[in-house]
């Protein structure tokens, strides 16, 4: 107002420089109107702006300036006080709100509103432009696979929410705006229409997961209030059915079985209302059984087989380490798997095979009991035939004893898990002892025993070491080692310088002269229409010759039942030189003990060397084999005939040794 002051000074001065006595006007309190600026205002919904509104001050008479007041003209000044603002003429405005003493204004809604302000009489208005971005609409979907809606008892539902949001602009009025929309998440409150069905989580946010509670149908409610003030509500539909399965679970895990033994393992069910396992209702639930296969279409494992069900347990066999080494063992997988009934794969809330696994561990065959110690046999090296009640076995003393030429070996038999038949135990597990003090014999740690040069009897005892196969009931077993004179006393060997050979019929006529005992040629008697002879020929070194002083022959085998007669049908001949000595008896016969079988009988046979000369070099088992016709006898042609058609007959025993000199007493 000072400007005024100046104005009528200078005026006063004007007018008494021109001689006239006008008295200044007072401008202060002049006010000749107001004027609100800028106009329109521009404010989006939710925020504010504040008004501006200045005062129109009149001039002295004869002043121009750019606003006009009424006659005259005014100057454009500080607003004058206790201005009142009201919008839309004081009615409820659903576009702004103004603050009726400060004029701060704020945007309710899109769209226009004229904001008044009031001083004294004088009044002025502006245009208020409200705009901005608003949510205007909800959609509420499923973010399950498939988008569904529906659920088990006990499962839940993942919702989202996304809203659109409308920016406007450029207001002219409540319904002409420029518009531009987007879409984005939205937080929203979380509800549902029957909330007996289910509870969301979180309650408030762009997304929630409604865990079901209840068997039934309702809706799940976004709820969200806009800026503009607008309640939005939005839904989808939330169903829950009966419960389902959820998981199986295998029991017992982790088992172990010895090869030939059985585990058993079931399955039991949590359904998806329940943390807890119970039993599966095979009305609805099929539980298949593998031990290879994810999806127990079937079972290829060699260490170990299951019954593959349907059902709810199953039985696991223990079949096969897969090694023979000692302590060996394999971890087999089982799997259980639940289907329909249809025989397609259950799956769960994230679309995964119901199924579970359980580890299976075999191990080597359990030993039981030990049954009995049994020699080995003399016809098979590593055979073990002795029938229950074997608790003795001979062995002739051996030549020296420094290097033990009368062995045998023994092994220990027992039941195993995965056979009722006995089996031979390992000989790492095995203390084999001799009575403190026996020199009758001695046993190595392989259960190979080896007389002495002296006769006896010592109880030979295999025990399973302390620490191994320890659910075995019966641990140890004796047997009765006999030491018996040597039969066999000076011996053809190979060792020596021997050789030996024999016709077509003989096989492995080179067992006879090694130095193990328990090796044999066997001579097979074929008889043919006409009589043959079958020869082993037994032959010392170069320059080794025998005293033609005694006895000398070999020791056989032959069945119980054979037609084998040796004093009748053997000749055994001495030569030296490659000249053949008539022999000076007829063979005799001495049974022995040792045979490999109840059924067989082991025999000496033997003649008196002639002592002319008074050496011999050589040793031929001639053994002679009838044929089918006697043509000095016709009554034999009808018979030879007859055996001609069946195809003939044969026999066979075996040889063990040739002995330049036997103990016959």
């Amino acid at each position: 107002m000072m400007r005024f002051a100046w104005l009528a000074v200078m005026s006063a001065a004007v007018l008494s420089a021109c001689g006239g006595g006008v008295e200044s006007p007072n401008f202060d309190d002049q006010v000749a109107g107001i004027l609100i600026t800028p106009d329109p205002v521009q404010v989006d919904v939710g925020g504010t702006t504040q008004m501006v509104v200045q005062g129109l001050y009149s001039l002295p008479p004869g002043s121009t300036s750019a606003y006009a007041c009424g006659t005259g003209f005014c100057s454009l000044g500080p607003a004058p006080s206790s201005v009142t603002w009201t919008v839309d003429g004081g009615n409820a405005s659903q576009n702004a709100s103004v603050d009726s003493a400060s004029g701060l204004v704020r945007g309710l809604r899109h769209g226009t509103a004229t904001v008044a302000a009031q001083f004294r009489t004088f009044t002025d208005s502006a245009t208020l432009a409200v705009g901005g971005e608003v949510l205007t609409a909800v959609v509420v979907a499923s973010t399950e696979n498939g988008g569904s809606t529906s659920t088990a008892l006990g499962r839940s539902i993942a919702y989202s929410a996304t809203g659109t949001y409308t920016t406007y602009s450029n207001c002219t009025s409540d319904t002409a705006c420029t518009t531009t929309t987007r879409t984005a998440p939205v937080s929203v409150a979380w509800s549902l229409a029957n909330p007996t069905l289910g509870t969301p989580s979180p309650a408030q946010g762009s997304d929630t997961i409604v865990q079901s509670t209840q068997q039934g149908s309702t809706t799940v409610r976004a709820t969200v209030t806009n800026a503009e003030g607008e309640a939005i509500i939005a839904s989808q539909s939330f169903s829950v059915t009966q419960p389902v399965l959820e998981e199986i679970r295998i029991s017992p895990d982790n088992q172990s079985a010895a090869v030939g033994t059985t585990k058993n393992f079931s399955a039991s069910g949590r359904f998806s209302n329940s943390t807890e396992f119970g039993e599966i209702p095979v009305s609805s639930v099929d539980v298949f059984w593998s031990t290879s296969h994810t999806d127990c279409s079937q079972s290829t494992s060699t260490n170990a087989s299951v019954n593959t069900g349907p059902a709810t347990s199953t039985v696991a066999s223990a079949d096969s380490t897969g090694s023979s080494a000692l302590n060996s063992s394999a971890t087999v997988t089982i799997f259980a798997c639940a289907k329909t009934k249809s025989g397609n794969a259950i799956t769960n809330q994230n679309g995964d095979p119901i199924i579970d696994t359980a580890l299976f561990v075999v191990t080597q065959a359990d030993l039981l009991e030990v049954l009995r110690a049994c020699p080995v046999s003399l016809t098979d090296g590593t055979a073990v035939n002795c029938p229950t009640g074997t608790d003795a076995f001979d062995l002739a003393a051996s030549l020296s004893s420094t290097s033990p030429d009368s062995t045998r070996e023994v092994r220990l038999l027992g039941r195993f898990s995965n056979s009722d038949s006995p089996q031979v135990i390992n000989d790492s597990f095995i203390d084999w002892t001799f009575p403190t003090g026996t020199t009758v014999a001695t046993v190595s740690t392989q259960g190979v025993v080896s007389a002495g040069t002296v006769v006896g009897s010592a109880a030979l005892t295999g025990a399973i070491k302390a620490g191994v196969y320890p659910n075995a009931t019966t641990r140890s077993d004796s047997i009765q080692v006999n030491v018996t004179d040597r039969v066999c006393v000076l011996p053809f060997l190979a060792a020596n310088g021997a050789t030996a050979s024999g016709d077509s019929d003989v096989a492995s006529p080179s067992n006879v002269i090694d130095s193990e005992a328990n090796n044999f040629a066997t001579v097979t008697l074929a008889a043919g229409p006409v009589s043959s002879t079958v020869t082993l020929t037994i032959t010392a070194g170069d320059v080794v010759e025998f005293d033609a002083n005694g006895q000398a022959g070999f020791i056989i085998e032959h069945a119980n039942n054979s037609q084998i007669d040796p004093a009748a049908d053997m000749v055994i001949a001495s030569y030296q030189n490659g000249s053949r000595i008539a022999p000076s008896s007829a063979v005799a016969v001495k049974s022995l003990g040792g045979a490999t079988g109840t059924d067989r009988r082991r025999q000496l046979i033997y003649v008196n060397v002639p002592t002319a000369p008074t050496k011999f070099d050589r040793l031929d088992l001639e053994v002679d084999v009838p044929g089918y016709f006697d043509f000095t006898d016709p009554t034999t042609i009808l018979t030879g005939l007859f055996q001609l058609l069946l195809g003939g007959n044969s026999t066979e025993f075996n040889v063990y040794s040739a002995c330049a000199k036997v103990n016959v007493e």
